[in-house]
Parts: C-alpha cells; sequence; structure tokens
C-alpha cells in the first residue's frame, strides 16, 4: 500500500457533487527519518513482511496493564522508551492511556463513526465494539424496521454497495479494521492490542471501493446517516488536496458532531497548499498530524500552524487487520503490511499515516465524551487541544505544538459546566454540583436534568465514592483482595456492568461497604445519610470524633461527628441545636457536594490543588 499522495481520481472539471476522494494509503513501514532531519528520507531496510519486533520486556508497572499479548508493542498508548523497528522511543512520548483508563475506558453510549472502507465485525478483538442499531437487531432481515430508508443496518451502512454487509473481502478493508481496532479493540482480553477507547461504539459506514475512491456526495450521505443515528464524533483518515466541494464542509460545519480529519501523508504544508476536508473552516472539526515515537513529526506528514491542529501516534501503529487469504491463486496482490504474528487468534499488522494518527483524537475525545457526555462538538475539540501535551520535537509543526493526550483530557476539569435547567444559581450547592460535574465526579441524567432532589442508590454513592478516591490518588482501586481471597460476589449486583457495578465491587474489596445478612446488596434502595457518611469516613480512614447531633445516638456516632469534623457532611442548625437527619435519604445534590468535599479532604486530593 503505498501512498497515492492524496491525489483526486477523475478529471479536474468532473460536477463538484461528484468530487472523487481516495482514501490516504498508509506507508506501510518504508520510511523513517534521521534524527535531527525532519525531511530526508531513510530507506527502513530492516522492515518488511515477515520481518517484526520482538515482544518488549514486562515492566515494574506491567501489574497495572492490561493483558493483550500486543500492548507492550503499542508504543502510542504507553510509550517507555522501547524500540521499535530498531528505532528507541521518548518515554511519556504518548497519548496516557493508562492514566485515562483509571476514569474511563470509554462509555458505551458514546457512539464513534468511522466513515472509511469496510471492518471485520467478526474480528476476534473488535467483538462488541460496534454500535447496534436495535431495531434492525430484533426486527425482521430485509426489512427497513426503522423507516431510515436502510434496510438491516444494523451496525452500520455500506454506501458502496448498498447494503449492510460491511466487510467485503474482495475490497481489501485493511484500513477501516485498522482504524477500528486504534479506537476500539478489547482491552484486557488476553487477545491482539488495546484500543484507547475500547469501552465506546463504533458505527460503520463504508464509503470507499475496493480501489480506496468514493465521492463526495456518498460522504455526505454517510455523514447524514451518522447523524441521524446519534454518532458522537466521526473518524475521517482520508481526503485530497483543494479545491473541495463547498457543501462537504457546510455539512460538516452545521453537524451536531465532531470531526477529526487526517492532514495527509504528502511532507506539505497545509498553511499554502490546503488538504480537505481536513482544511474545512468549521469549529467542530480537528486536523491531526502524524507524531512518531520519538516525538517528532515523521517525514511523511502534512503539517501547519495554522491548518494542522495536533499530532498524534502515525507511525509504526500496531492494530486490527482482516484475516486474508494467501493471494496465490486468487487474483489479488501481495499484501505489503507487515503482520505481527503470535498475538492471539486474530490478525495484526503495522501501518504508518496520518490515518493511523487520527483515530487517536478521535479516541482520546471519545474518552473526553464519556468523562463529560454535556460538552459541545466545539467545547469537546477544546477539551482536547487544551489538554494536548507539548513536545518540543512538534513545536513550529502543528498549531498546539503537542501530542494529544486522552490522559490529561478526562483528567482536566471539564471547559464547560454542564448545562443543567434544573441546578440553578442561588439554589443551595449550585457551586459544587457544577464543580463536582466538571471533575467528573457527578453526572446529570442529560445534558440539561441534574434531578438535584431526587433520592441516590447504594450503587450510584458507591460509584461517586470510589471515584472521588480514584481522582485524587490517581490510581485505581483493586477489584480483588490483596490476599488473594476471593472478592465479595452480590448475586444482585452484575460486576461486569461497566455503569456501576465495577464500582461495588471496588467499595466492598476495599471494605467501605458491606451487604446485608442474606448476601444481597441492593443495589436500587437509597442510601440514607448516616449510610453514607460510614462510607465516607471509612473510605478516607477518618476514624471517630465527638458527635455534634442530637439526633444522631449509638455505634455510629462517632463516625458520623469524624465526618463533620472534616467538613463534609455538617447537619442543620436549628435554633441552636444541629440535626443530622441519619435516616433520611441523602439526594444527588448532597451526594454530588459530599463526592467533592471527600475528594477535597483526601490527602492526595489536597496535596494536588
Amino acid at each position: 500500500m503505498e501512498p497515492t499522495g492524496g491525489r483526486r481520481c477523475g478529471p479536474r472539471r468532473m460536477p463538484r457533487h461528484l468530487l472523487r476522494w481516495r482514501r490516504i494509503r498508509t506507508r506501510v513501514l518504508r520510511w523513517t527519518m534521521t534524527v535531527g532531519t525532519l525531511l530526508s528520507l531513510t530507506a527502513l531496510a530492516a522492515v518488511g513482511p515477515g520481518r517484526v519486533p520482538p515482544a518488549a520486556a514486562a515492566t515494574p508497572a506491567a501489574g497495572l496493564r492490561p493483558s493483550d499479548p500486543g500492548f507492550p508493542l503499542q508504543w502510542g498508548l504507553a510509550n517507555e522508551g522501547q524500540a521499535v523497528f530498531g528505532q528507541p522511543g521518548t518515554p511519556g512520548a504518548d497519548v496516557g492511556v493508562l492514566d485515562a483508563w483509571i476514569l474511563t475506558r470509554g462509555a458505551p453510549t458514546v457512539t464513534v463513526a468511522v466513515i472509511d472502507s469496510g471492518v471485520q465485525l467478526d474480528h476476534p478483538d473488535l467483538e462488541g465494539a460496534f454500535w447496534t442499531n436495535a431495531a434492525e437487531a430484533a426486527g425482521r432481515p430485509g426489512r427497513d424496521d426503522d423507516g431510515n430508508r436502510y434496510v438491516d443496518d444494523v451496525h452500520g451502512f455500506d454506501f458502496v454497495h448498498r447494503d449492510a454487509t460491511l466487510f467485503d473481502p474482495a475490497d481489501g478493508e485493511e484500513h477501516g479494521t485498522h482504524i477500528a481496532g486504534i479506537i476500539a479493540a478489547r482491552a484486557d482480553n488476553g487477545e491482539g492490542v488495546a484500543g484507547v477507547a475500547p469501552g465506546v461504539k463504533i458505527m460503520v459506514l463504508k464509503v470507499f471501493d475496493g480501489r480506496g475512491e468514493t465521492d463526495t456526495a456518498t460522504v455526505i450521505e454517510a455523514i447524514r446517516y451518522a447523524r441521524r443515528m446519534g454518532a458522537r464524533i466521526v473518524n475521517m483518515s482520508w481526503g485530497a488536496p483543494g479545491p473541495v466541494d463547498p457543501a462537504l464542509c457546510r455539512v460538516i460545519a452545521q453537524s451536531p458532531m465532531l470531526f477529526v480529519a487526517a492532514a495527509g501523508n504528502e511532507a506539505q504544508d497545509l498553511d499554502v497548499a490546503p488538504f480537505y476536508p481536513a482544511s474545512c473552516e468549521a469549529p467542530n472539526l480537528l486536523a491531526v498530524a502524524a507524531a512518531e515515537n520519538r516525538g517528532l513529526l515523521p517525514v511523511f506528514s502534512n503539517y501547519g500552524l495554522e491548518a494542522v491542529d495536533v499530532a498524534a501516534p502515525g507511525w509504526s501503529v500496531l492494530s486490527t487487520l482482516p484475516t486474508r487469504d494467501e493471494p496465490a491463486g486468487t487474483g489479488q496482490e501481495p499484501d505489503p503490511i507487515p503482520r505481527q504474528p503470535g498475538l492471539g487468534r486474530g490478525t495484526y499488522g503495522w501501518m504508518h499515516g496520518t490515518s493511523m494518527a487520527t483515530p487517536f483524537v478521535t479516541a482520546a475525545a471519545a474518552l473526553a465524551a464519556s468523562r463529560y457526555p454535556w460538552l459541545t462538538p466545539e467545547q469537546l475539540a477544546q477539551q482536547v487541544l487544551s489538554t494536548a501535551q507539548p513536545l518540543p520535537g512538534l513545536e513550529g509543526w502543528v498549531g498546539t505544538g503537542a501530542m494529544v493526550s486522552a490522559g490529561n483530557a478526562v483528567w482536566a476539569e471539564a471547559v464547560a459546566p454542564p448545562p443543567f435547567r434544573d441546578v440553578t444559581a442561588g439554589m443551595a450547592l449550585y457551586d459544587e454540583i457544577l464543580r463536582a460535574a466538571r471533575l467528573g465526579l457527578a453526572q446529570g441524567y442529560s445534558a440539561t436534568r441534574f434531578a438535584p432532589d431526587e433520592p441516590v442508590t447504594r450503587h450510584q454513592f458507591a460509584k461517586l465514592i470510589v471515584g472521588a478516591v480514584e481522582r485524587a490518588t490517581r490510581r485505581p482501586l483493586p477489584d480483588r483482595p490483596p490476599d488473594g481471597t476471593p472478592a465479595p460476589d452480590f448475586p444482585d449486583v452484575d460486576e461486569r456492568d461497566g455503569n456501576l457495578g465495577p464500582y461495588v465491587l471496588k467499595a466492598a474489596v476495599a471494605g467501605w461497604i458491606q451487604g446485608y445478612p442474606d448476601g444481597t446488596f441492593r443495589p436500587q434502595r437509597p442510601i440514607t445519610r448516616q449510610e453514607a457518611a460510614i462510607v465516607v469516613a471509612r473510605a478516607l480512614g477518618l476514624g471517630e470524633a465527638p458527635n455534634p447531633f442530637v439526633d444522631v445516638a449509638g455505634r455510629f456516632a462517632g463516625t458520623v461527628g469524624a465526618v463533620a469534623r472534616a467538613g463534609i457532611m455538617q447537619g442543620v442548625r436549628v435554633r441552636g441545636v444541629r440535626y443530622f437527619y441519619p435516616h433520611r435519604s441523602i439526594t444527588r445534590a448532597e451526594a454530588a457536594a459530599v463526592a467533592l468535599r471527600a475528594h477535597d479532604a483526601h490527602p492526595q486530593g489536597a496535596a494536588a490543588r
């Protein structure tokens, strides 16, 4: 797969609505750069089919890493200086997924539309990674069950062949499958590689044929489909030099989605020679250059201080590939993509290009959207750019002079508070509710509804306090006892439920919460203020203190007193007498404030402020 240079196919004077695009052909490990010289090509002679790097040795922090056998080779996710194809990396020149994953691996409610070639849906490392159209999944084959004019579009649609197959081996489909793996390959499954955002869902929108070509009308149709079906972010690892059909840029700018576009592989300055759609003027679009494992711009990458926003790993990227029959006797050209054997049942390989850099930014944005679901596309772009990691080797090449950082994007406070209509200035706890949300400690039912007066359930409060402590310590809590004894197993809690179950498990392992004598946890039961105080005291190790409340007595009076002394739950003073109302359910507004105060009161959280 040699780069095409993004050249448009067909005559220059073809109608604009039929303007043709070519997928950015990725450089397949043929070029690297000499140290300090970004524009001199050097043949990477040691690399070719069958010549692959050995697995990296385990590191002291290996216990925190996922079980995917290819993870040590994924320098873009965690760069510890490991050599890739003989080139040592610069530690820290990565997107920081291990930091990001402490807080989120991505929410299944966040859908990323990959407008590209097809994707191998049954790849073993992409199992469960795809968005599902529930109406079509439960409907009748051959029928448009949801009335959107696309039949059987369970996981997306093929706009080339006008069907829902999404994977046509004769068309290759390496490009789209590789990109899908960078975004959302399953993590910690003992197979292959890990995606940056393994918890989000991918909507497959195939617009490229077997020659790697498409046209503007097809792309616009795919964008409109993504918008209608609820995609949050659109990945566009393709493009062509200008001029471009302004209709495409207009559709992008008017869309309620964030678009992430590849800057191209021609080693050109896009401030001088635009490349579309990356060069579209749209506040909801990010243009992405490539970076290599030393934090430098590779020789092939386009750049531009004004036209290109940020860089991301785009050199020697290991990800998923379709299983491909041997070309002999099939009429197929030999496949030059180097494979990485020994990673499991699936096929995996190495590719270069801004096509590979783009999904790193897309996935980082998806993690930020999971953490801060109310952010608009423009705010989400700001969250990504304002938290990118500056690197000397990128300064002067892209607008931020930085590599995207998924870790920073989710650890930084949200660039804007949620627009809750039921949380208004002047109400009790207003500032604390919004700050808890901006830290990702509390979320609303939607971008505009928080329901401050609703009671909090036992499993919701477990999530709040676990999240507060993990954010304060910057370390994930263990989900199994350190002495090897079995972890608590409540029959009414699904520990695999990524929304609440794992937090209940972590809180139980830490000894902060307990079940009932019958072994159940009763997760949906509202938690009382006294029960909440007990959880907070255990989480922060507060011990006991004199009890100032007239309505608290008995075994946990000192525990409630310690929480009050720490300023976390103060109760109410009535005619000079303090009441705690221990048996009343704690509200969502109160719980958000308690989680924020617990975060701030934690010794490591206080030291970080």
